[in-house]
């Protein structure tokens, strides 16, 4: 039986549930999932899960996000991206690098968000892109997020290319229509591509067709944080409050080389609590 996490570079014109669909045909593990998704058109890392390994996947959604993105002036499209219809056109000004990139910085920090109507987001109990597909009138509230980092890497034949590290839930289409109107342009996404979901960076990194059952890595060495040995097996597999040397917030409690539960800190009594036990011996394929 295995558990753990996979580490995928999802290609373009696939959905996240595709890369799921995929796995679970290649490996024959039905208990699969995935943390933070891709648009179809984007590239990039997909964390996945694999039986007990999904109840992590909460814990790793939360974390930051960078991207690698390409936005091309000129044109603005439905869905903030190349996979949309054209909906406006505009002769692209001449621009520097400077000006570009001092644009760009001014999104760095807590910023407002509309979502793109092409989207996954729900308004009472139905996606965003329903609505747009039927041509329905949606009022989309505005929502905050954080950028931590941008870099502007390169502008030629009016297309810009920007690193940028962002919160969850953040739009990098959103941010690049944004990027354009700051300029007096109009544009959408060609390309994006995600390099990093916190710690977890995208070197290395298979594609399915190269994903394998040894493609599985146990949570013990997958999973970057804390890791502390516990001996008393039983007060862990019973979710008992703990006390610990330690003061992160999250740590993976582990026993005889064996992942056995996350336990979180409790800053008002500095105990550590269990948010997730893994129980493998109840896992079937």
């Amino acid at each position: 039986m295995r558990h753990g996490i996979i580490f995928v570079r999802k290609e373009k014109d696939m959905t996240s549930y595709d890369v799921i669909r995929s796995l679970k045909h290649k490996l024959g593990i039905r208990k699969i999932g995935h943390a933070g998704t891709l648009d179809p058109f984007a590239t990039g890392l997909l964390i996945i899960g694999v039986n007990e390994g999904t109840k992590v996947l909460p814990y790793l959604e939360n974390e930051s996000k960078e991207y690698i993105a390409q936005l091309t002036l000129g044109e603005m499209r439905d869905t903030y991206d190349v996979t949309g219809k054209v909906i406006k056109k505009k002769k692209v000004k001449k621009h520097t690098f400077e000006e570009i990139n001092q644009a760009l910085h001014s999104f760095v920090g807590v910023i407002k968000q509309t979502p793109p109507i092409y989207s996954a987001i729900k308004v009472k109990g139905k996606p965003l892109y329903q609505y747009a597909r039927e041509n329905k009138e949606v009022q989309l509230k505005t929502r905050e997020q954080t950028i931590y980092d941008v870099r502007l890497m390169a502008y030629e034949k009016h297309k810009i290319y920007f690193y940028v590290k962002c919160n969850k839930g953040t739009y990098i289409r959103s941010l690049g229509v944004d990027l354009a109107k700051k300029l007096g342009e109009v544009g959408y996404l060609s390309n994006l591509e995600r390099i990093a979901i916190g710690p977890y960076k995208i070197a290395n990194v298979k594609k399915i067709k190269d994903i394998s059952l040894n493609s599985i890595i146990d949570l013990k060495d997958a999973l970057k944080i804390t890791k502390i040995t516990y001996q008393k097996e039983k007060e862990i597999k019973n979710g008992a409050p703990i006390k610990l040397n330690c003061t992160d917030d999250l740590v993976l409690i582990i026993n005889k080389n064996k992942a056995l539960a996350l336990y979180e800190l409790n800053k008002a009594d500095m105990l550590y609590y269990c948010k997730r036990g893994f129980h493998y011996e109840n896992i079937s394929d």
